[in-house]
C-alpha cells in the first residue's frame, strides 16, 4: 500500500512540473505585479506552503515588484 501513495505523489510532482513549465506562455503581455502575484499563489497552493515571497524586477521601470503571501509572517525582517 506504502508504494500505491508514493507513485501518487510522484505522479503529482510531474504533473505540477509540468504545469510550471508551460506558465512562461501564460504571463506573455501581462504586467509584472501579474506574473509575481500568479506565481506566489501557485507556489503556495503546488507546495503546499504556508507563505511564500515573491520579488521581481521590472526592467522598463527600473524598479522592482514585491508579492507576499499566506499567514508565515506579517513583515520581513530588515
Amino acid at each position: 500500500m506504502e508504494a500505491n501513495g508514493e507513485i501518487l505523489r510522484l505522479r503529482t510532482a510531474l504533473r505540477d512540473l509540468l504545469a510550471v513549465s508551460t506558465l512562461p506562455v501564460a504571463w506573455v503581455g501581462r504586467q509584472p505585479r501579474d506574473i509575481a502575484s500568479g506565481l506566489a499563489d501557485l507556489l503556495i497552493g503546488s507546495l503546499r506552503l504556508d507563505s511564500a515571497f515573491v520579488r521581481l524586477c521590472d526592467p522598463t521601470l527600473s524598479a522592482s515588484v514585491v508579492v507576499p503571501r499566506g499567514d508565515g509572517w506579517k513583515e520581513l525582517p530588515q
